[in-house]
């Protein structure tokens, strides 16, 4: 349930008084509010939180009579009923005081821990993003219903507070410091947001003088000096790119230990996982660098992108997410074009969304949702990953500079204020000159996308089909008020020539030559399925020189076979036919997507006499590689990731020599001993030893684990890999205990249990069974790691009697809060294989037989 707009809050005076030792809070809050037409009720939101007292004054301070108030906690009312009804046009007064108890699910106003010299500190921190702020306050919990903010906190004097904005004053009463915050600007509830730690900072100051600090424990200070300097040369991007300067009179960037997803966009005062922010040059992997730029990346877009203009409700919340991660990319890719974030796009971004849009559990990205868990369930992959393949696939459409245009004429527009889809179709309409929503509504009001499918009529004309692309036989597909036509933007490339071409029915006949490539570079959101003379002169192109094609084709190709042999729309032997080639291939993303569509078969195929030959397959595919690649060093980004994907995949499948190399790495970090192999190839050494080492291995690494700083996360996951009945049930009991393992680490943690071997996966889905609601406690109030959770768990089943064993379990839940749709989606996942098996498996045993001796 939405509220209604008839009181509408423009301010809030807002005093916390937090004590860190009892873990309660006392509050005050009074709200502005607007009476926009006479009623008799007020209602807000307030979820877990004791009210004390309710006042209503008018604005010249003349007391109101309230006849009543209570809760509605199935909609996380507050309701205030009116003696008499209010005046409209006419400003009031709400005040409420109120108290709570510190939070442990990561959300509203929670507690987290860290150690610091064998001390115990603790970190006091809101997450109020999407509807928890609620949590902390009684508020108007919606993102249309912008105020301004004057807050103060009130804390023992050992701490010190930060918010949005920056410090006014402080008085000292005793033990107590009461930290008074300048006044926000008009923003939403949900980037609201404080942080009470006893934290060190350092500081850099941008070319425009705003100061950016970073603040984190003392003894890990310097582990914030890589996210800093990236904060100082992204913002200075964002702000020449959008043409808006920074809003704010500081920015603040937080270390929280624990913390639910990778960071949070809160107005001048951005939440990090620590794991994500903190950088260690000695021990910090490229993709831990490359991740924490990206993050940076993504929460700095929202400051404009969400926080500056914002969606009315969270039906668009794709618009700010879908933005802030592409646009984050692109701003990676310009400042430092070694990291290729924009080929990322493809293999992060795009193929996990197609997987997921292909069921029928899918959603549309602009999508209904009222009850508080329906909410929570939007932040998933469709709303992130496809979000931003739809902005990628409006740049290319547009060009760069219309849709730079268009997005500036948008922020400028709706600055401190709020707007829909809509209102962005029509901006980047009058930048462009094109009838942008007529194309965006079929790809963001329907679920699923096309597959183009192309026949050839002769050398140079081929007819084009569009249908939704499914990998459900029956294919029924729920209602769709476009009938799964979509407007879809036709990208083809012939003789170096680049063609345009805007499909917007059934089918269509154009010009397409036997050479050509419809989609260059996959920037567009569909898949493609050739005609068998066109597939072949592609084979060949791959074959005899595949640089005649770009990464980005290579990549893309690669997965849309993959992708039609899923759909029954080619034979399996096609697709590995294809990638023969890629034992010449030496960039990383090709190998990349290959080496995730073989993996995929090892796990669905669980015979023991196909692995074998199936292992002597993929270790004849990677050898070549691998022996090129070696455990030295490497001459670029690209390069040092494939070193780390062959070689990992070696070890996966036993290849002798890197597992003994892998191991006596890690026997010398047991002796003490450094050794002379960069950073970003540890944690496969880690991985590698304790999968096919001694116990002696995983215990060496459990204690370094339980002392480790910035890698910790790193050593935890590897610590799954073991193969150990008594060690992986002993590990699984330690996500009860958050001493041990971090809250935010375990739903991660059970998921790579769960994927690393089949007793990994029964114990994993026993000890779910087994503890579900505690889990359900921990996590259903969080957006991420629940859903994350059941999706990585249940998704690694793959037959029958465990599709249903896992059916009839969750059956039996009353309340999946915000897992309900993960389930949905990882059960469809399951019977997907299944249908993949029916479809595929004669073809590819005989494929192995030929093909393997």
């Amino acid at each position: 349930m939405r509220l209604a707009d008839d009181i509408v809050p423009y301010s809030y005076n807002l005093s916390i008084d937090v004590n860190m030792d009892n873990d309660l809070f006392d509050g005050e809050v009074s709200i502005y509010v607007n009476a926009m037409k006479s009623t008799n009720l007020i209602i807000l939101h307030q979820v877990d939180l004791q009210i004390v007292n309710v006042s209503l004054k008018t604005i010249e301070g003349n007391q109101v009579q309230i006849e009543n108030h209570f809760k509605y906690p199935i909609n996380e009312y507050y309701v205030i009923k009116v003696a008499s009804m209010l005046t409209a046009n006419k400003v009031y007064v709400i005040t409420i005081d109120f108290n709570g108890a510190l939070r442990s699910d990561l959300s509203g106003f929670y507690k987290s821990s860290y150690h610091e010299n064998n001390i115990t500190h603790y970190v006091a921190s809101t997450f109020f993003s999407p509807i928890s702020a609620r949590k902390a306050f009684p508020c108007f919990d919606e993102p249309k219903f912008k105020a301004k903010f004057f807050l103060s906190l009130t804390h023992n004097e050992k701490y010190h507070a930060l918010s949005n904005m920056p410090k006014l004053n402080s008085t000292h009463n005793g033990t107590k410091i009461t930290t008074i915050f300048q006044e926000t600007l008009k923003m939403s509830t949900y980037i609201v947001c404080w942080v009470v730690s006893n934290y060190s900072n350092i500081e850099l100051v941008t070319n425009n003088g705003l100061v950016i600090k970073a603040w984190a424990p003392y003894n890990q200070l310097i582990e914030t000096e890589f996210t800093l300097n990236a904060t100082v040369t992204l913002l200075t991007f964002f702000e020449d790119y959008f043409k808006i300067p920074f809003p704010l009179k500081k920015l603040d960037i937080v270390a929280i230990p624990n913390f639910g997803p990778g960071a949070m966009e809160n107005w001048g005062l951005i939440t990090y996982r620590s794991a994500k922010m903190l950088i260690n040059n000695k021990v910090s992997t490229e993709i831990d660098k490359q991740a924490a730029f990206l993050i940076n990346a993504h929460e700095l877009v929202h400051q404009w992108f969400g926080n500056l203009a914002t969606m009315k409700f969270w039906t668009d919340a794709w618009l700010k997410e879908g933005f802030a991660n592409y646009i984050g990319y692109y701003g990676s890719d310009q400042i430092e074009p070694s990291t290729e974030s924009m080929k990322k796009i493809l293999t992060e971004l795009m193929i996990p969304a197609f997987k997921l849009d292909s069921f029928l559990t899918s959603h549309p990205i602009s999508t209904k949702a009222t009850s508080p868990n329906e909410i929570r369930e939007i932040f998933d992959t469709i709303t992130y990953n496809k979000g931003s393949c739809m902005v990628q696939m409006l740049h290319n459409y547009l060009g760069k500079e219309k849709f730079k245009k268009g997005l500036q004429q948008y922020l400028n527009t709706y600055a401190y204020s709020n707007a829909d889809q809509d209102d962005l179709w029509k901006q980047l309409s009058l930048a462009s000159g094109e009838d942008v929503k007529s194309v965006m509504d079929t790809w963001t009001l329907q679920l699923g996308f096309p597959v183009i499918s192309i026949e050839r009529l002769d050398n140079n004309t081929v007819i084009i089909y569009q249908e939704r692309f499914s990998l459900d036989v029956a294919n029924k597909d729920e209602h769709s008020q476009f009938n799964y036509i979509w407007k879809v933007p036709i990208m083809y490339k012939t003789n170096g020539s680049m063609f345009k071409y805007l499909l917007t029915t059934k089918q269509a006949t154009i010009k397409f030559p036997i050479d050509g490539i419809i989609n260059p570079d996959h920037v567009m959101y569909y898949k493609v399925n050739y005609d068998r003379l066109t597939l072949n002169a592609i084979k060949k192109k791959l074959e005899l020189n595949h640089s005649q094609l770009s990464v980005q084709d290579r990549t893309g190709i690669i997965s849309d076979l993959f992708s039609m042999v899923a759909a029954g729309k080619i034979k399996i032997n096609e697709a590995l036919d294809a990638i023969q080639y890629i034992k010449s291939e030496d960039d990383y993303y090709p190998w990349q997507v290959t080496l995730s569509e073989l993996s995929f078969i090892n796990h669905i195929k669980e015979e023991d006499t196909f692995k074998e030959k199936f292992r002597v397959y993929v270790k004849n595919l990677i050898s070549k590689t691998v022996n090129d690649v070696g455990w030295g060093n490497t001459n670029s980004i690209n390069k040092g990731l494939l070193q780390s994907l062959v070689l990992g995949m070696a070890c996966k499948y036993n290849t002798q020599n890197i597992v003994d190399e892998a191991k006596e790495y890690f026997r010398t970090w047991m002796k003490g001993e450094s050794i002379m192999v960069r950073s970003d190839l540890h944690p496969l050494i880690r991985g590698c030893a304790i999968s096919h080492g001694t116990t002696e291995f995983w215990e060496y690494a459990f204690q370094t684990y339980l002392k480790s700083g910035t890698q910790k996360y790193s050593i935890l996951m590897s610590l799954a890999e073991t193969k150990n009945e008594t060690i992986l049930q002993r590990l699984l009991n330690y996500t009860l205990d958050t001493n041990i393992i971090g809250s935010q680490d375990t739903p991660y943690l059970l998921g790579n249990i769960a994927s690393s071997s089949r007793i990994g996966r029964e114990l994993t889905w026993q000890f779910i069974k087994k503890n579900i609601h505690i889990f359900l406690q921990r996590y259903g109030n969080e957006l991420f790691l629940l859903p994350r959770m059941f999706s990585s768990v249940v998704s690694s089943f793959t037959k029958n009697q465990d599709l249903k064993d896992i059916e009839i379990f969750f059956d039996n839940i009353v309340d999946l809060r915000s897992g309900k749709q993960a389930v949905k989606q990882s059960l469809e996942n399951i019977r997907s294989k299944l249908d993949w098996k029916k479809k595929n498996e004669e073809d590819l045993n005989r494929w192995i037989v030929y093909n393997v001796h």
